[in-house]
């Protein structure tokens, strides 16, 4: 009877085997769909690096949007240089182009010391490009390739591109 048992049960599973797995055992099902799986991420890593390197390969940079053939810049934008020697490719505005936290232009020019060091979180400031306004979100000073001292530029740097602001800079003794 013992051995009865044994067949019936061994039936049975065999039986379960065949029906959930098409004839396969568990073991097998089981290390099937783990190569499945491994051969999907490998397949799905294999297109994220191609992917990127066609974009590298196609996506071209902002300063070669705006730099022209004969590597001259377009119409009101300018080249300037940070201390450190990294290249910023800004769009020229004038001050009457800013925006206080109520879009209202300011009613007295804005002066360069006070970009430099004003809290854009706390008072918030917005430039007028177009008819589209940009939320300023920090300001930092760079330098011309001529250096001269005659003019500072404030950078202004938004989501989507950096403005300069030129000041002329009189010098006291």
């Amino acid at each position: 009877m013992g051995d009865l048992r044994k067949k019936v049960n061994v039936r049975s599973e065999d039986a379960l085997n065949r029906f959930l797995f098409k004839g396969e055992t568990l073991d097998k099902k089981l290390a099937k769909n783990a190569s499945q799986r491994e051969e999907f991420a490998q397949a799905k890593e294999a297109k994220k690096q191609e992917k990127e390197r066609k974009n590298k390969e196609e996506k071209p940079s902002i300063i070669s949007r705006i730099f022209k053939k004969d590597s001259e810049l377009e119409e009101g934008y300018i080249l300037l240089y940070s201390k450190e020697g990294e290249e910023f490719v800004c769009q020229e505005i004038d001050v009457s182009q800013l925006l206080d936290e109520k879009y209202v232009p300011f009613e007295r020019n804005v002066k360069g010391q006070e970009l430099l060091h004003r809290k854009f979180n706390c008072t918030p400031m917005y430039i007028s490009d177009n008819g589209d306004i940009m939320k300023v979100q920090k300001a930092f000073e760079l330098f011309s390739e001529d250096a001269d001292d005659e003019n500072a530029f404030v950078v202004l740097e938004t989501n989507r591109e950096y403005y300069v602001l030129t000041y002329s800079v009189k010098r006291i003794f």
